[in-house]
């Protein structure tokens, strides 16, 4: 991630959120049977909340001027 941050000096800030949500997947298939609903639940909230947080970051930054956007 440094690597293509110093060479396009974009930083891609979506891709920690994937791993993140996999991650948190990951935790509530392996570890089911010793959570409880409220850990289930908890982690399934956390997982909405990143989804959301992608979604923010790729529409906020798009131009909404711009001429692709807008429908002939």
């Amino acid at each position: 991630m440094v690597e293509i941050y110093l060479d396009s000096g974009a930083l891609p800030v979506s891709m920690p959120l994937y791993i993140a949500m996999v991650a948190l997947v990951r935790h509530i298939i392996l570890d089911m049977k010793e959570m409880t609903e409220l850990g289930i639940a908890s982690s399934a909230f956390a997982i909405l909340i990143l989804a959301a947080a992608v979604l923010a970051i790729r529409f906020g930054g798009l131009d909404h001027n711009s001429a692709h956007l807008v429908q002939s």
